[in-house]
């Protein structure tokens, strides 16, 4: 019985000075396994919010420096708008609208230039999951009425997809900005001149619209693919035009629209073209495409200039610009809100960090003066059974001998 007593202090000892060293009460699951399970999930939880953490300070990275391109992008657009207004009042000759259609030319080259921005990594800003190219390409060609070559055309070229970040536990905000939305001036228009009134889709297929699956299924007429896409969360109002019975199809805000169609649905419509070209440059010939970027808005406005069309640039011009600019304003507010949002969810997930490290504390952290105590208590226990085990059991070398 002795014995049993020693071991079993000895146990408790050696328990004790593991968790002194460990400054932990629970050195195995054994000690307390209700307590050990409770600090496994506390931990658990606490290394997600430290993901959660990591997402939400790169991802508010990403948004001050997009952020910083789009404050350039509203200051070079509210010059252009100046420049708009001041041009359509009538007052300027010809030569004089070549001389602001210059300035003009180099505000277009560095609207480009901050569209195509890059972060301290080299990766683009603007170009979806396509971070390692340039989400604008420029065509060179000549223009009337100005010498050398200028810009003529800017097409997106980056893709549609917007990354999403987990900021906790099912929640995720949009970590990118595409670049034809950011810099996109008008909702784009699509007219088919296909009479679809008694169209049947004969076979099952997806349609692909700026990156959303629509399923259409065998059987359905034109007036359930209407509804599957206006029922969708794509940005796009589809309709029947009531004269000519056509698929009609309008983005609901300013942004490219990107359509492709694992069938042959969208081709049968007069949407898409029978080919295999990437959208946009697979639309159908016949098809009636209206609603230009930031970018067409600026180059319209400079031809003009050097064309001396003093109504377009009052009329058409000045129009396009204000909706170019208040669209970037609108994109830019929008990352505002987020950014605001992401700041709120750092400040919960900080408070949760605190509550379940305190937590953890309380479950799991040994308290070091009671611990200490108990130990000096137990080695001196064992030391007095140690000596009065000694004194019952006087067995020397010359016993074995024997």
């Amino acid at each position: 019985m002795q014995l049993q007593n020693m071991n079993l202090r000895n146990d408790r000892l050696n328990t004790i000075k593991t968790g002194i060293s460990s400054q932990s009460k629970i050195s195995d699951l054994r000690n307390d396994p209700i307590a050990a399970a409770h600090s496994t999930r506390l931990k658990s939880n606490i290394r997600h919010i430290e993901r959660y953490d990591r997402n939400i300070a790169n991802t508010q990275a990403k948004y001050a420096v997009a952020e910083g391109y789009m404050s350039s992008g509203i200051d070079i657009m509210q010059r252009l708008k100046e420049l708009n207004v001041q041009a359509s009042q009538g007052t300027y000759n010809k030569d004089d609208l070549k001389i602001i259609a210059s300035e003009v030319d180099q505000l277009l080259g560095e609207l480009v230039a901050v569209a195509n921005g890059r972060d301290s990594d080299g990766s683009t800003i603007f170009s979806g999951e396509k971070s390692n190219i340039q989400p604008f390409e420029t065509l060179m060609g000549h223009v009337e009425g100005k010498d050398g070559v200028s810009i003529t055309e800017v097409n997106y070229v980056g893709s549609l997809s917007k990354n999403r970040v987990e900021i906790s536990e099912g929640s995720y905000v949009k970590e990118n900005f595409p670049g034809n939305e950011v810099f996109w001036a008008e909702n784009q228009s699509v007219y088919t001149d296909v009479d679809a009134s008694s169209y049947i889709v004969k076979n099952d297929s997806n349609i692909n619209i700026n990156g959303i699956d629509i399923g259409i299924t065998e059987g359905d007429n034109i007036h359930t693919i209407i509804e599957k896409i206006n029922k969708s969360d794509v940005a796009v109002k589809a309709s029947l035009d009531p004269v000519y019975n056509s698929l009609v199809l309008k983005t609901t805000s300013p942004h490219q629209l990107m359509i492709e169609d694992s069938g042959n649905s969208m081709e049968s419509l007069g949407v898409l073209a029978p080919n295999n070209l990437e959208p946009p440059n697979n639309y159908s010939s016949s098809a009636r495409v209206s609603g230009g970027s930031l970018f067409d808005a600026v180059i319209s406005f400079r031809d003009n200039l050097l064309k001396g069309d003093v109504d377009a640039i009052g009329s058409q011009n000045l129009g396009q610009m204000e909706l170019a600019f208040n669209n970037i304003v609108t994109t830019q507010a929008e990352l505002g809100s987020l950014d605001e949002r992401l700041n709120l969810r750092s400040d919960t997930l900080a408070l949760n960090r605190e509550n379940y490290t305190n937590f953890d504390s309380t479950l799991t952290d040994i308290d070091m003066t009671e611990a200490i105590v108990e130990m000096n208590m137990l080695e001196f226990a064992q030391k007095a059974s140690f000596s009065v085990a000694g004194k019952m059991f006087k067995t020397s070398l010359m016993d074995f001998l024997r």
